[in-house]
């Protein structure tokens, strides 16, 4: 499998040669961040790192656009879409909330009953770490977890 950097670059020449403007523009700013990171951490970039990158980008597209909605700017925030789902490309498809669900289902029927636990809930023994720690889990493959936290909070009040 080719890195993020390395997709980044060939699609960038493709999207110039098309002459995709806000397409090229796009990339060429995630491009300058991987780079602007890899000289801040004096190597070369692990693929979990140039997700990360690529996340933050999503992440400030995301809060633009929120911004931009507020303030009334309805074509800057339409622009910053764009952004967005080009960016998304690049990132590893996310769980849904009914298969996180259904994985949180899965595990809690694994675990004893609650009888075994005295003066605990049978859910605080699932251990439900940050996103990256999920998202490296032999059970969600690479794919990241949206809101982990929410499906466990969905499947107490189910209990």
């Amino acid at each position: 499998m080719s890195s993020i950097l390395e997709r980044l670059n060939s699609d960038l020449k493709t999207s110039m040669k098309a002459r995709e403007a806000e397409r090229t523009d796009t990339i060429r700013m995630a491009i300058s961040a991987m780079k602007y990171k890899q000289i801040d951490a004096m190597a070369t970039l692990a693929d979990k790192d140039q997700e990360d990158v690529l996340r933050k980008q999503v992440k400030q597209r995301d809060d633009s656009i929120e911004q931009f909605a507020k303030a009334g700017r309805q074509e800057l925030a339409d622009k910053e879409t764009r952004e967005r789902a080009i960016l998304g490309e690049y990132l590893p498809k996310e769980l849904t909330e009914t298969e996180l669900r259904a994985m949180v289902d899965a595990l809690v029927a694994g675990l004893p009953a609650a009888a075994a636990f005295p003066g605990r809930r049978r859910l605080s023994h699932l251990r439900l770490g940050p996103r990256r720690e999920l998202g490296t889990d032999a059970a969600l493959g690479d794919r990241p977890a949206p809101a982990p936290h929410g499906a466990a909070r969905h499947r107490r009040r189910s209990d």
